[in-house]
Parts: C-alpha cells; sequence; structure tokens
C-alpha cells in the first residue's frame, strides 16, 4: 500500500495492502490516471518494472503483475505531466537473463519515456546517459518544470572503480517537452 498524510507530514499512517505474491517489489512511485484511479509502479528484481492499481485512493490495490518494461533491480519514478500523458524515469536492460552481472551493466544506461494511456505502452523519449564503463546512474526523480522535463539521478563508480578513483554524485538533466498547443 501506500502511507498517507492529512497533516502536512506531521504524521503517516498506512492505507491499502498489497499482496506481492512471492516477488520483491520497493521503492514505489504513484501517479494518478486519467480516470482517477492511482498506478503503482515497483523496482523488482524479476527484471521488469512490476505495477498495481487502485481505483478507491488507495484503500485497495489489485494484485502486482510485470509490466513490459525492463527493470534491473533499480530505482523507477513515475510523474503525471500537466498534459495528461506519463512520464517514467528507469533504467534499459533487456537481457532475459537477470544475475548480479547484468544487473549492474543495467544501471549504466537511464532513459525516459512518456505514456499517452496510462502506462499502458511507453514511448522513449531520451537517453539520458547511453552508458559508461566506469559508472552506474540510478535513482532517478523527475520534475516538470513547464516545458522542462527534469531528470535527477545519482553517478557511482562501478565495481573495481570504487576502490581506485573518486567519483559521483548527483546530475541534472532537462527534457524540452513539447509546448501545448494553444
Amino acid at each position: 500500500g501506500v502511507l498517507l498524510s492529512t497533516d502536512l507530514g506531521q504524521s503517516w499512517h498506512p492505507k491499502g495492502d498489497i499482496q506481492t505474491g512471492g516477488s520483491w517489489l520497493i521503492e514505489g512511485t504513484l501517479a494518478t490516471k486519467s480516470d482517477g484511479g492511482v498506478l503503482h509502479y515497483f523496482r523488482s528484481k524479476k527484471g521488469l518494472i512490476y505495477s498495481s492499481t487502485s481505483l478507491d485512493g488507495g484503500s485497495s490495490w489489485k494484485k502486482p503483475k510485470p509490466t513490459k518494461m525492463p527493470n534491473p533491480n533499480s530505482k523507477v519514478n513515475l510523474l503525471k505531466l500537466t498534459t495528461g500523458e506519463m512520464a517514467l524515469a528507469f533504467n534499459d536492460f533487456s537481457d532475459s537473463q537477470v544475475t548480479q552481472t547484468v544487473i549492474n551493466k543495467g544501471r549504466k544506461r537511464l532513459r525516459v519515456a512518456l505514456s499517452c494511456d496510462d502506462g499502458g505502452q511507453w514511448a522513449t523519449i531520451a537517453e539520458v546517459e547511453a552508458g559508461h564503463p566506469k559508472y552506474y546512474f540510478h535513482y532517478p526523480t523527475l520534475v516538470q518544470d513547464e516545458d522542462r522535463l527534469l531528470v535527477i539521478y545519482s553517478t557511482m563508480l562501478a565495481g573495481r572503480y570504487q576502490t581506485t578513483e573518486i567519483g559521483g554524485g548527483i546530475k541534472i538533466a532537462e527534457i524540452m517537452l513539447k509546448p501545448r498547443k494553444s
């Protein structure tokens, strides 16, 4: 489920329960659907982003199911845009064999996709990071600022480079969105 605050964050209360069915689902992200329902995406160890929906404001949730979107066990971020579309920042990988090596390689490419149908279909609009042998790019957060979509994410040295070099930090990428038609 979710944690809900009705007093501007002074206190939090659990709302709803999501039965994972044996899947490990963490670091959820939410967006309101056009029908008023709530779409909830999760990081998973299964190689795909998992989703659940609520039609009653989070009091109850449908059983999570895998989407078609790849997930190398890394956080994703979902955002409802002012145009009504949804944006998704995610680490892209397409290898069907989920191993530690693939998971690590999977955090080397960061993309943003848009959906015009509440997360049914996604089209990649930007490759924020194409991959680098020394770095992971992960933990994205999306923020819309008028016709700009900001992608805030962390970088970290990968594998053996962690012990031999200093590096990493926070990056911000800017994606220009199409202006609204008047």
